[in-house]
């Protein structure tokens, strides 16, 4: 009972236990052939049984599973378009995903989600641009407004963008994909972020 009275603790000692989701690891680790090994398995409904009793973790509990429902209730939000989930890796100054395929002229819907410690955001490109892009982002380092242009440039090269993330944010864009198949390249804008921190939306 020593967490009873402390809700935020307890979320914070069991948020990162809590789910599948949470404890996906990524994609290169994976292929790793001892990953079993390290691989932890969400919080048990055994556990939450055994300590039933214990306000705080009670508590979390029943958020835990209204936020699951209201998950469910938002799929039919995503109805005739195309759903993408991409995240950053925490620690790790790069995303969870390095290629999204989607069809040409569709309607997508990307659900960005920040788990690492520094903000982040998704700015999609024209195709070859990456240079250009992530080098005006660059040069807004120095612009008293660059925050609160998310550190996006306004150059022709620039399709779509998140603004920043911050640390366990989660923000969606609604677009419409290019009507012409190619390999449009998605950086982070944050200065230098963009060197390495990238992937490839791929039109077909």
């Amino acid at each position: 009972n020593f967490l009873s009275n402390e809700p935020e603790k307890a979320k914070l000692l069991l948020q990162p236990l809590s789910s599948e989701e949470v404890l996906t690891m990524p994609g290169y680790f994976k292929k790793d052939p001892d990953a079993a090994i390290y691989t932890r398995k969400p919080l048990s409904d055994k556990f939450y049984d055994d300590l039933a009793d214990v306000k705080a973790v009670a508590d979390f509990r029943k958020a835990l599973n209204a936020e699951s429902a209201l998950n469910e209730s938002e799929v039919d939000d995503f109805k005739g378009r195309t759903l993408i989930q991409l995240s950053t890796v925490s620690s790790k100054m790069a995303y969870d995903k390095l290629v999204i395929n989607i069809k040409a002229g569709s309607l997508v819907s990307l659900v960005f989600k920040n788990p690492d410690e520094m903000p982040h955001n998704v700015v999609i490109t024209k195709p070859g641009s990456i240079e250009i892009v992530g080098k005006a982002a660059d040069a807004m380092a120095g612009m008293k407004d660059a925050y609160a242009k998310n550190f996006v440039p306004a150059i022709p090269e620039v399709l779509y963008s998140t603004p920043l993330v911050a640390t366990g944010g989660t923000f969606r864009l609604d677009f419409k994909a290019p009507g012409k198949p190619g390999e449009y390249p998605f950086i982070c804008t944050f200065p230098g972020h963009w060197r390495i921190m990238k992937g490839l939306m791929k039109v077909n």
